[in-house]
């Protein structure tokens, strides 16, 4: 799980970072470069505030200067309001610091949160930098993870103090704001008004989100990027323009902010919007046929070009070109029109070429957009955000109606990992609770997970899950007939068994990713409980259709369940 972690934020880095050449808000690059290298100088301004020797004016202005240096054992919080570049620029940060000489004697972590699974929420985000630090100090974790989120506090401070003994840390935390509503970590406990010595923290957030940043560090550690001014959109377009080494006429740079102003109407246009103009016209997107703009796509449900483009921001990771005509059902409609379908899927792609970008998950090639803030201004618009629960709805029934087990003609079997992977959010997207809870009280479909080594990402979406269920909800269709009772209380059950059994299981490597182990753990829980009883009832009719199985059974069954202390 630690390798795909460090993986997936690496190739964020490279991703986010790769958005600008150079960055435009040099006020925020220079307070940074303070903080890291400016301990020394801020120390010797503070002896000049003090000193005595001095006139007056001097110390004046030296207690002036204090005000705006960064203190290097207190974090530095960069706050800015959506769409003013605050993901780019915290990349565009740590990929050149990077690069830099001293950077080799530093240890050097990138975080983006809510992005990963291990860092979907405080606990996790711990868990998995926690493992990041002991990696970095050659000591790795042994025996089970600490019990509780108070217990990984601990943790984590000692590693930072004990890698910082070693070497200075940077550690770069992007999007302090996704950490969930009612998660403890946005009190930011783990993040001290003191650090650690040699340790230094460049976090990122919204303004006065989470609130906890203006209480707990100082002004002169909190530095505000302001939102974008179009009255800009000239210098801002000439530092892209740098950055890139082209060259626009003065015709197009008139069209991109125009055309951003129309795209941002009613609102006023922020810096992902001209970015996005930008790049149109950097892709010379006119000499495409059909839709030659974002803005001009005719945007009513049932246009396939608006319904293809829809589905790929809506989806999680991208769609393949055969799951897009699958779901564009684009055969059945050109037999109306006797249409080519073939010619008409991929004269949609070349339309739709500029935005999109081709990548490998899972095994197979898809269509993504290509870059991350094009989804931010595609969703806001008034008509595609009138369709985001329908299409979430139906990319969930597309991947609950495949199979979790793909059988190839040799007989090798493969995981369905986008299924396992993505079809519970898209169903809590489209406000699907019953489905929702009806996949996560499945054990089957834990086993599954487990078995395809994704138990970190499974623990994502039960914590996503209570948070986005409404507390009221009480099934009624057929499906909960079929399950049983369904609910929040019920996902709480299996999310407590889940939890214990991977604490049971945490000390046998690769224990919990045995076939049956989850359904047998199941089968020794409390009797009558939802577990015992849904494990029971597996354990027969895999005794009837004689399949082989592991057999775990505990002396000490429990009559009561335990409660789980997160």
């Amino acid at each position: 799980a630690l390798a795909m972690e460090l993986d997936a934020h690496n190739a964020l880095l490279k991703r986010n970072a790769s958005t600008i050449q150079k960055l435009d808000n040099e006020v925020v690059s220079e307070r940074v470069m303070e903080y890291i290298h400016g301990a020394k100088k801020r120390e010797d301004t503070l002896v000049k505030s003090k000193d005595s020797q001095l006139d007056a004016k001097s110390r004046k202005k030296a207690k002036e200067d204090l005000d705006h240096l960064p203190e290097a054992g207190c974090p530095l919080i960069i706050c800015a309001p959506p769409g003013s570049g605050r993901t780019a620029t915290i990349a565009h940060l740590a990929e050149k610091f990077s690069h830099t000489k001293e950077a080799s004697h530093f240890a050097l972590i990138y975080r983006c949160i809510g992005a990963t699974p291990l860092s979907s929420d405080g606990r996790l985000l711990l868990d998995g930098l926690c493992q990041d630090l002991s990696r970095l100090l050659a000591t790795p974790r042994l025996g089970a993870r600490p019990p509780s989120y108070n217990h990984l506090l601990r943790e984590f401070m000692e590693q930072l103090r004990m890698l910082g003994n070693k070497k200075p840390v940077v550690l770069f935390l992007d999007g302090l704001d996704n950490l969930p509503a009612t998660d403890h970590a946005r009190r930011l406990a783990w993040l001290p008004r003191h650090l650690p010595s040699n340790v230094l923290v460049i976090a990122s957030c919204r303004p006065q989100d989470p609130p906890a940043v203006a209480t707990r560090y100082p002004s002169h550690n909190i530095v505000h990027i302001p939102s974008f001014d179009p009255a800009h959109a000239d210098a801002l377009i000439q530092t892209w323009l740098e950055g890139s080494k082209h060259i626009l006429q003065e015709v197009q740079k008139e069209d991109i902010k125009s055309t951003a102003l129309e795209m941002a109407a009613p609102d006023a246009p922020t810096r992902l919007h001209f970015r996005l103009c930008f790049d149109e016209a950097m892709n010379n997107v006119p000499s495409f046929k059909g839709a030659d703009r974002l803005s001009k796509i005719n945007m009513e449900p049932g246009v396939l070009i608006f319904e293809c483009l829809g589905l790929i921001a809506v989806s999680i990771g991208g769609l393949a070109e055969g799951e897009l005509r699958e779901l564009l059902d684009i055969e059945d409609k050109c037999k109306e029109t006797f249409a080519n379908p073939f010619l008409r899927f991929h004269k949609m792609l070349h339309t739709l070429a500029p935005y999109l970008s081709n990548s490998e998950r899972d095994a197979r090639t898809v269509l993504s957009l290509t870059h991350d803030y094009y989804r931010d201004i595609i969703l806001a618009i008034p008509a595609f955000q009138a369709n985001v629960k329908e299409w979430n709805k139906r990319l969930a029934q597309f991947l609950g109606a495949q199979p979790v087990r793909h059988v190839a003609p040799d007989g090798t079997v493969t995981m369905n990992f986008r299924k396992l992977r993505y079809v519970v959010y898209h169903q809590l997207a489209a406000e699907m609770w019953e489905e929702a809870c009806v996949t996560l009280c499945s054990l089957a479909n834990m086993q599954s997970t487990c078995q395809a080594d994704m138990s970190v990402e499974l623990q994502r979406m039960f914590t996503v899950a209570l948070r986005t269920i409404p507390p009221d909800f009480a099934p009624e269709g057929e499906l909960a007939k079929a399950a049983g009772p369904l609910g929040v209380t019920a996902v709480q059950t299996f999310y407590r068994f889940f939890i214990q059994t991977s604490r049971a299981l945490s000390q046998h490597s690769g224990m919990i990713q045995q076939p049956g182990v989850i359904i047998q753990m199941a089968a020794n829980e409390p009797r009558d409980t939802a577990p015992q009883r849904q494990a029971a009832a597996l354990l027969a009719t895999q005794a009837q259709e004689e399949q082989q199985q592991v057999s775990l059974h505990a002396v000490n069954q429990p009559d009561v369940s335990l409660p789980v202390y997160a």
